[in-house]
């Protein structure tokens, strides 16, 4: 039977403004860099690529990508396609001031669609939100489309908490041109690791399916 845990809706939302301020403009600066339309399939990395020492997270990259500088408060890293600037990818970290609450997908979902619309992007659609397993934590994902500069992108995120922290990471293509096959980026996302104990893992000897029930 599974065990149901009661929703934390209403609570404060995962992800400040300012950080999907911060994702967005990631985007945006891949988009000045060039518009190359260039199709290029993703190439396996031989080894993972380290966001940053202090993180411990890794990112399963194509040597078709090249770091970014960054800058920004709670920006870990950026990554970006040498073919044109697009995809982009970043990781941004901010504080789980409420790491006994466990939101549910619609809460996540709906705390990121209110940071887009802060920032300007009232057009942002998101569909496919849904939780899944990352090695040994639970992800929270989805897939958002907008309009950028006049281009329809298409982006996808995955969110990871921790006891004193959250993670999100955005990856961001073309819509409809992609310079990577969607599958390929889905891969890499999947492929992320972030080190630390998943604060909501099931007893140990079952798994997470068995004993979990996410409440909507």
């Amino acid at each position: 039977m599974r065990k149901k845990t009661r929703s934390h809706q209403a609570k404060t939302p995962l992800l400040r403004p300012s950080v999907i301020f911060v994702c967005v403009m990631a985007a945006c600066a891949a988009t000045l860099a060039g518009q190359s339309l260039n199709a290029l399939p993703a190439r396996a990395a031989p080894e993972p690529t380290l966001c940053s020492s202090a993180s411990g997270i890794t990112i399963p990259l194509p040597d078709t990508w090249e770091s970014v500088p960054v800058s920004q408060p709670g920006l870990l890293c950026a990554f970006r396609s040498k073919n044109g600037g697009f995809p982009t990818l970043n990781v941004v970290e901010e504080p789980n001031k409420q790491p006994e609450i466990r939101p549910g997908v619609m809460a996540r979902e709906s705390s990121i669609r209110d940071a887009y619309h802060l920032v300007g992007l009232t057009d942002a659609q998101f569909q496919d939100s849904h939780i899944e397993p990352l090695g040994n934590q639970e992800s929270f994902q989805t897939t958002v489309r907008y309009m950028n500069q006049g281009m329809s992108v298409e982006g996808f995120i995955m969110q990871v908490q921790l006891p004193d922290r959250v993670y999100t990471v955005t990856i961001v293509d073309r819509e409809g041109h992609p310079t990577v096959p969607k599958e390929a980026l889905l891969d890499l996302l999947r492929g992320i690791r972030v080190p630390g104990d998943d604060p909501f893992a099931a007893p140990q000897g079952r798994g997470l399916s068995q004993t979990t029930t996410l409440i909507l």
